[in-house]
């Protein structure tokens, strides 16, 4: 197994041996969000998401490497651990010092294999850490980002794009309306507001860039079309929905693999939202 688990302090220095990855496959990086600490007793990420087998009864905190199909030979991954827990303030200030760690190990990476592609796949306050390692990375060194529920604005999400402008990076936006109230504390608790800031849980789309709104039929219908069955939402509210939801294991794991292009799975939202409704976000959706 290829699993390798990495942890980040609060001063942003890690550690954690990358020479365990094989140079010739795929890499999967993890970042979990909020409440999560390495070595904690209770909520070390290693022992709960980034864990082999699980540890816990714990729903959301079942490991990923399973739910992905990652973690082996030939599909490595590693589990970027980092301190995210206090107050929300905190956390969020800490994610960019992690941010920056990250950046050290895609770099890293990059330099024992450059022809190595790299994944990152990010929940909640992760997603912003991915964000801030790809303002500060290699250009071009990650290959694609799968951002869920992420807790973080489209004007970073924009900057760390602009990072990789011109080359064949892809951020995928995943949403859903159960993250709707989520979304809305993300802009007031980060003082958004004055700022003038949004939510990635808005929508955001580009060159570098589409959003997958899971709640969204039309955007179900193409996944469908492309061989992932996801059912409709069966909450309101859920932080965790985007990777919770049935069906949704095998849409990422074909992401980090490579053998779902972004590519081909923005031709088929396009398709399929042409042929439907105009799509909302599911942000938009839960607080019109």
């Amino acid at each position: 197994m290829a699993l390798v688990q990495i942890s980040s302090d609060e001063m942003g220095k890690w550690q954690g041996d990358l020479h365990a990855l094989p140079k010739t496959a795929p890499v999967a990086i993890m970042l979990h969000g909020y409440k999560y600490r390495p070595g904690d007793r209770t909520d070390c990420p290693h022992a709960s998401l980034f864990a082999a087998e699980a540890q816990n009864a714990i729903q959301r905190s079942q490991p990923w490497p399973k739910r992905l199909g990652i973690g082996t030979s030939d599909r490595p991954a590693i589990g970027f651990g980092w301190p995210a827990r206090g107050s929300v303030w905190a956390a969020w200030r800490q994610a960019e010092i992690a941010g920056r760690a990250l950046a050290e190990v895609i770099d890293a990476l990059k330099a024992a294999a450059p022809h190595r592609p790299i994944r990152l796949l990010g929940h909640s306050m992760g997603a912003r850490v991915a964000l801030c390692a790809l303002a500060r990375c290699g250009q071009g060194h990650v290959h694609s980002a799968i951002l869920l529920n992420a807790a973080d604005f489209t004007k970073n999400a924009l900057r760390a794009q602009a990072r990789h402008a011109g080359t064949s990076f892809q951020m995928i936006n995943v949403t859903s309306r159960e993250n709707a109230v989520f979304d809305l504390l993300t802009e007031l608790c980060l003082l958004a507001p004055l700022q003038s800031e949004r939510a990635l849980g808005r929508g955001l789309e580009g060159p570098h860039a589409l959003t997958l709104r899971l709640d969204h039929l039309d955007d179900r219908s193409a996944l469908a079309h492309l061989g992932f069955a996801v059912p409709p939402p069966d909450r309101s509210i859920c932080h965790w929905s985007t990777y919770l939801r049935p069906g949704t294991g095998a849409i990422y794991r074909a992401l980090l693999d490579g053998t779902l292009r972004p590519d081909v799975l923005r031709a088929a939202l396009h398709a399929a939202r042409c042929d439907g409704a105009e799509p909302q976000t599911g942000f938009d959706a839960q607080v019109a």
